[in-house]
């Protein structure tokens, strides 16, 4: 976010607000911070992205982001906006968690990926071997870009 904003771009982050969080952002990006209503795990539910969210060029999502994932896909639908998508880990669940899980993957995840304009991950070896290969609709959108040191 700071290296676009340094290049002249106007940047906007979205994230949810941490208790414990002390970070001060520097003065040429905008921070909003919301509230989650209530977080399972580490995922904050914070439906206040739905009115913040509009007119931008293109969205930036890392995901999973449990919430914030499905709120940027209805944004999309809603107001047409582009997004992208950070693709970081695959989730895992134990147990019985797996069955909720699967469900997800299948209805939601699938869409929230196919109505991305790109998937970016850090090595298309990654790509092959993960969750996203198996979703056929998605793979001309993945895009390698490691990360930098």
């Amino acid at each position: 976010a700071i290296e676009l904003a340094k290049l002249g771009h106007e940047v906007t982050v979205f994230t949810s607000r941490y208790p414990d969080e002390e970070y001060e952002y520097p003065d040429i990006i905008t921070v909003k911070r919301f509230k989650p209503l209530f977080r399972i795990g580490n995922a904050p539910f914070i439906p206040q992205l739905l009115r913040e969210i509009k007119d931008f060029d293109i969205v930036h999502l890392h995901y999973p982001f449990f919430f914030g994932g499905e709120f940027i896909h209805f944004i999309k639908k809603l107001r047409n906006i582009h997004y992208v998508i950070t693709y970081h880990n695959d989730v895992i669940l134990p147990g019985m968690l797996n069955f909720p899980l699967k469900f997800y993957k299948t209805m939601l995840m699938k869409q929230i990926l196919k109505n991305a304009e790109k998937i970016i991950v850090t090595s298309l070896d990654y790509a092959r071997n993960s969750e996203l290969w198996k979703i056929s609709e998605i793979q001309e959108k993945i895009v390698g870009i490691p990360n930098g040191v």
